[in-house]
């Protein structure tokens, strides 16, 4: 029978990694039971880590099982871990924001995958995990096209109802969460639509977000 013998220092490091593992959950970062958080768009100027969404633009999230009566959802079917809506600053009504009441869904296959125990430097994050999410429907020009291929206009390819994006959650260890929302290839950079609710929210977006939790 194999014994391992641990020294006192080395049984006082291993005790004080089992609380800080402890001590780090969701729950312990204001992320479940229903709490809501909401925050900002990251990033003041056209770049790189903003595109699509407007100077200002917000996003709030409710973690299940709790969806706040205000927000005026659809019924929601299917397991999901919370539901997001966003918005831009405009007289837009919520349902025709970016994201309404848009349930996180757990993407099945990376649960058997190296991806899930994914991670990037920076901000002491506890926990991150990637989600797919669905685009309110964005306006479809094309219910004329012509069926073939080759007769149907690039514009219909950017402008699919109910079009998926992903959501990368980071639970961090000063109670933050932090949203990167990925639509689209992410590169739309023209800000001309915004305040404009006659011109539909681009396709194509990349926002991060930096939200706090009541």
């Amino acid at each position: 029978m194999l014994r391992v013998v641990l020294s006192r220092p080395h049984i006082t490091i291993a005790m004080a990694c089992i609380l800080l593992a402890a001590c780090h959950t969701a729950a312990d970062l204001g992320a479940s039971s229903g709490r809501l958080c909401s925050g900002g768009v990251i990033g003041s100027d056209v770049s790189f880590i903003r595109r699509g969404f407007c100077p200002g633009s917000t996003l709030e999230i409710a973690f299940a099982p709790n969806i706040p009566a205000a927000w005026n959802c659809p019924p929601i079917s299917g397991l999901f871990d919370a539901v997001i809506s966003t918005h831009d600053g405009t007289a837009r009504p919520a349902e025709s924001q970016a994201f309404h009441c848009a349930p996180l869904r757990v993407v099945a296959p990376l649960e058997h995958d190296s991806l899930s125990s994914f991670t990037f430097p920076g901000g002491n994050r506890v926990q991150s995990t990637i989600y797919s999410v669905s685009r309110t429907d964005l306006p479809n020009e094309c219910s004329d096209a012509p069926a073939m291929c080759s007769s149907v206009p690039t514009s219909c390819f950017q402008s699919s109802p109910g079009q998926d994006a992903f959501a990368f959650v980071s639970l961090m260890e000063d109670g933050i969460v932090e949203v990167r929302l990925l639509s689209g290839n992410g590169t739309d950079s023209d800000e001309s639509g915004c305040g404009d609710i006659s011109r539909p929210i681009s396709p194509h977006l990349f926002g991060v977000f930096s939200l706090t939790c009541e």
